[in-house]
């Protein structure tokens, strides 16, 4: 079960930390970066926008093969469409060439112990090299940036002296030489990783699985006063359900390059945040159980969306103000179809209610007409989602309870409320359930949840609930 004590459905809006921070602002997933089955990571945009180099590792075509840490890589735009990616051989070693930032002139790679700048067209001459003092690029693990006026590089290694496994560490230029790294202190290192440094605006940025949701972005700034890094927080917009790998942010086309994968085990692709132009809205779906399923989203009863659920989380992004329906499916769980209003960014918790015996669920979306066995036209399309029931066990016994509104005589109530329970019978037996497995009951309307003041509550009285025996 999820960490966090949940003892009620609640709605919290999304954290608004970042609103000063000129980085966090409405973004949109742009998904014409076709995916490449090896991990895309370390990505940066050239001066044109129209290449992406990165880096990738534990790919075959790599220089040292499947062992070899990492290469870099190009994609080129072509009319809007990302091509495939190419190893560029005139850089790559059998050792680990890490991509540390690109510009107009330089890609600046890290090979070793030494900081090489490579022009950015074909043939990629070698330009200059540059000695780091102190350090020698052979972890397993390493990742990092240089700053925009190429004076500071942040990695992520796990060194002596180290908090945990990755720690960060910054290194300063002076002059034409680079210091030795220094560790950039407790207030942000930690016993969890953190990795993938980005430095922007006087803020790092960096990711680090130190809460129970995965490998998330955080960012930190330095105190005015002591000159020393402040404790993380996490950001809002740019972390989602998947597991983030890197980021990088481009002024020219005011966008971020993220890598993620979707369980910290998968290959990991590039995407690309751009900011928009109008209201963004994001709602977070957070369930008491690390589940996993998915969400179908409905424009117009026809699904326009399918969201996946990990971890028992999921995230919902639109730029319209609207009521939108939504499906819950997941395995062992009832179905859950409901509408809810997007209008502002949330925090959603939602109460799956589990198929197993002793628990019962209402199908609020089963409607009678009054004084009748007959469905109303909008409750048709839900009937099969009764059979996602016996999903995970074909021979599953049910009781199926029919209920009333208060109009009319009683006797005639259970007698009608008993036929509502023997229609949807009917439905799941010429669906291949069999008889013996689903008793009916009718309860007419001894047994309201609503009061039976107006048309409007007597509706949802006339409804049949599932209970699993």
């Amino acid at each position: 079960m999820r960490a966090i004590n949940y003892l009620k459905f609640i709605i919290l809006f999304l954290s608004t930390d970042l609103n000063a921070q000129s980085f966090e602002k409405s973004l949109i997933e742009n998904r014409n970066i076709i995916p490449y089955p090896f991990n895309e990571y370390n990505a940066f945009f050239n001066s044109t926008l129209d290449v992406i180099y990165f880096n990738s590792s534990k790919n075959l075509n790599n220089v040292g093969g499947i062992s070899d840490l990492n290469d870099i890589w190009l994609r080129k735009n072509t009319e809007n469409i990302w091509g495939m990616p190419v190893n560029i051989h005139e850089i790559n070693t059998s050792a680990n060439d890490l991509l540390l930032g690109v510009d107009e002139e330089f890609l600046y790679v890290l090979t070793g112990n030494s900081l090489t700048y490579f022009s950015t067209e074909a043939p990629y001459k070698k330009i200059k090299e540059e000695e780091i003092n102190g350090f020698n690029n052979n972890y397993s693990i390493i990742s990092g940036s240089i700053s925009k006026n190429k004076d500071i590089i942040h990695l992520s290694f796990d060194g002596i002296g180290s908090f945990g496994v990755e720690d960060l560490y910054e290194i300063s230029k002076e002059g034409d030489k680079w210091n030795r790294p220094k560790s950039i202190g407790s207030s942000v290192n930690s016993e969890f990783q953190e990795m993938s440094p980005f430095f922007m605006n006087d803020t790092l940025i960096f990711i680090s699985n130190r809460s129970s949701d995965g490998y998330k972005f955080y960012y930190t700034t330095k105190d005015s006063t002591s000159n020393n890094w402040k404790d993380p927080i996490k950001l809002s917009s740019l972390n989602t359900t998947s597991s983030v790998v890197s980021l990088s942010y481009n002024d020219i086309s005011n966008s971020f390059l993220v890598s993620k994968s979707n369980d910290s085990k998968t290959y990991s692709d590039i995407v690309e945040y751009q900011k928009s132009k109008q209201n963004y809205y994001t709602i977070e779906f957070i369930f008491k159980e690390d589940i996993s399923g998915n969400i179908s989203v409905y424009n117009n009863n026809v699904v326009s969306e399918i969201l996946p659920i990990n971890n028992g989380a999921s995230l919902f992004k639109t730029l319209n103000n609207e009521n939108v329906r939504f499906k819950f499916i997941t395995d062992s769980y009832f179905i859950k179809d409901t509408i809810i209003s997007v209008s502002e960014n949330k925090r959603i918790l939602i109460n799956l209610s589990k198929i197993e015996p002793g628990n019962r669920e209402i199908q609020s979306n089963l409607i009678f007409e009054k004084s009748s066995t007959k469905l109303t036209d909008k409750s048709f399309p839900y009937l099969n989602d009764l059979l996602h029931i016996f999903k995970n066990n074909i021979n599953l016994k049910i009781t199926i309870e029919g209920h009333t509104d208060n109009s009319g005589s009683l006797k005639n109530n259970i007698r009608l409320s008993k036929e509502r329970a023997e229609f949807i019978k009917g439905f799941l037996v010429k669906n291949g359930i069999k008889k013996g497995q689903i008793k009916v009951k009718g309860y007419g309307p001894t047994r309201p949840k609503f009061s039976n003041d107006s048309e409007e509550l007597r509706v949802k009285n006339r409804r049949v609930e599932i209970y699993i025996n």
